[in-house]
C-alpha cells in the first residue's frame, strides 16, 4: 500500500500500468454485439480485449421476486474488457452466475491468467533472441520458461551466475550468452498449461532444434529412489552448478503455486555446505509492491585498506520477514541519508558503478552493522 506523501512521488495515469481491467454494468441488448464500438479501431477502448461470449443473453429478475421480467428483452447486462501492457494476459474463463440476493440480473465473472514480467536488459539477449527463432523453425508465437546463462564454449558448462554483467562478461573470452530452456507454456496459439510436465516436454522434444552452446533443452532426469536423488545431488554439488528443481511428471503448470522443490547446497545441512561472507550494510532501496516506501533491498559492500575506500559487493533483497524489515527501518534510519539515486550525492569514500546507486547511503560505514550473508556461489572478478 502506497501512502499519500509516497503517491505524490509518482506521476501514474491509468495507462502506465502493465494490466488493466474494465468492467461495468453496460446492460447492452442482443444485437448491439453486431454493432460494437467500443473496441473498434479510432474509438474508446480500441487497445482492450474481450473473451468470446458464449453464454445466452438473460432477463431482468422482476422486482421482490425470483422470476424474470419476460417484457423486457434479454440482454448480457455486463462486460470485461482488458488490456495488456508488458505482460500477458489470458482468459481462461468467461461465464455467466446466479446471484439473485444481489442483482438484479446474472452477472458474469473472467477468470485469468496474468504474468507480469520485467523487461530483460537488452544486452543479456541480443545475441540469444536471434537463435530462438532458428530452435523453433515452425513456432509462430510461443511462451518459454528459461534462464540465459553465460556458457564456457570449450567445456560446454555454464558459469557462475552473475557473469552475464556488461564488465564481468569481458573477464571470459571463451564464453557466450546461452538460453536454457525448462518449459513451454505457449505454442502457436494453444495454452499448455493445463498439460503435464511430460506432455509439455514431448512438445518441446517434438518441435525444437537444440543449437549448440546458444539454445539448450534442460537437462531432465527421473528419480525412482532416495539413492538416485542422493547421488545426483552429490554430483551437481561437485560439478559447481547452482541445484536441483523436482518436479511431478504429472503436474500442470500453475503460477504462482509451490508445487516444485528446489534443492541448493545452501538448504543442505542447515546451511553448513553453503557459502558465506560478512559485508558491511552501505546504503538501501524502495521495495516495490506492499514493501513500497520502505528500505527493504539492502546494498552491501567491504572496505579496502590499500585504496581507503568501500566498495560494493551485494545486493540482499531476500530473506527478510514483515518484522525483521520492521524493525530495521528503525534501527538503520539514524545512519542513512536518502540521495533519491543521485550520483552527485555518492560520498568519496565509496567505489560504485552508477547502475547501483541507491535510494539511501549510510552516513558512517563505520558505524554499519556487519551481516553475514549465505550464498550459492562467490564469484571475484576484477575490473582492472
Amino acid at each position: 500500500m502506497l501512502f499519500k506523501s509516497q503517491c505524490n512521488q509518482y506521476q501514474w495515469n491509468i495507462n502506465d500500468h502493465n494490466g488493466i481491467f474494465f468492467f461495468g454494468d453496460l446492460n447492452y441488448r442482443q444485437t448491439v454485439t453486431n454493432q460494437d464500438e467500443l473496441i473498434e479501431k479510432t474509438n474508446i477502448l480500441k487497445t482492450y480485449s474481450e473473451s468470446d461470449i458464449k453464454f445466452p443473453p438473460t432477463y431482468k429478475f422482476k422486482a421482490n421476486s425470483n422470476s424474470y421480467d419476460l417484457s423486457r428483452r434479454p440482454s448480457w447486462t455486463d462486460r470485461i474488457l482488458y488490456r495488456a501492457k508488458q505482460c500477458y494476459i489470458e482468459s481462461i474463463n468467461y461465464w455467466t452466475t446466479s446471484m439473485i440476493q444481489f442483482s438484479d440480473h446474472r452477472p458474469i465473472a473472467n477468470l485469468f491468467l496474468l504474468r507480469c514480467l520485467k523487461p530483460v536488459i537488452e544486452h543479456k539477449i541480443e545475441q540469444i533472441s536471434q537463435y530462438v527463432l532458428k530452435a523453433f523453425p515452425k513456432g509462430e508465437s510461443l511462451i518459454l520458461d528459461g534462464e540465459i546463462l553465460l556458457i564456457d564454449r570449450k567445456t560446454r558448462k555454464p558459469l557462475p551466475f552473475g557473469t552475464l554483467g556488461v564488465h564481468k562478461k569481458k573477464e571470459f573470452t571463451e564464453a557466450n550468452e546461452a538460453f536454457f530452456i525448462f518449459d513451454c507454456l505457449y505454442y502457436n496459439g494453444q495454452s499448455l498449461l493445463h498439460k503435464t510436465l511430460t506432455e509439455r516436454r514431448e512438445i518441446l522434444t517434438e518441435h525444437m532444434k537444440p543449437i549448440e552452446n546458444r539454445i539448450l533443452l534442460s537437462e531432465l532426469k527421473t528419480i525412482n529412489k532416495k539413492s538416485d536423488l542422493k547421488h545426483l545431488i552429490n554430483f551437481t554439488i561437485a560439478e559447481g552448478l547452482e541445484g536441483l528443481v523436482l518436479k511431478n511428471p504429472d503436474g500442470i503448470y500453475e503460477p504462482n503455486k509451490r508445487h516444485w522443490l528446489k534443492v541448493k547446497k545452501d538448504y543442505l545441512m542447515e546451511g553448513t555446505m553453503a557459502d558465506t561472507a560478512d559485508l558491511v550494510v552501505l546504503g538501501a532501496y524502495y521495495g516495490t509492491g506492499k514493501k513500497g516506501g520502505l528500505m527493504s533491498v539492502f546494498l552491501l559492500g567491504c572496505y579496502d585498506s590499500k585504496t581507503d575506500q568501500w566498495y560494493t559487493v551485494a545486493k540482499c533483497g531476500s530473506g527478510f520477514d514483515d518484522a525483521t524489515l520492521e524493525k530495521l527501518q528503525i534501527e538503520l534510519k539514524p545512519n542513512m541519508t536518502k540521495i533519491s539515486k543521485n550520483p552527485n550525492q555518492i560520498p568519496k569514500w565509496l567505489n560504485i558503478s552508477r547502475d547501483l546507486i541507491p535510494d539511501f547511503i549510510v552516513i558512517d560505514p563505520k558505524k554499519s552493522p556487519v551481516w553475514e550473508i549465505t550464498v550459492n556461489i562467490l564469484s571475484f572478478f576484477s575490473f582492472d
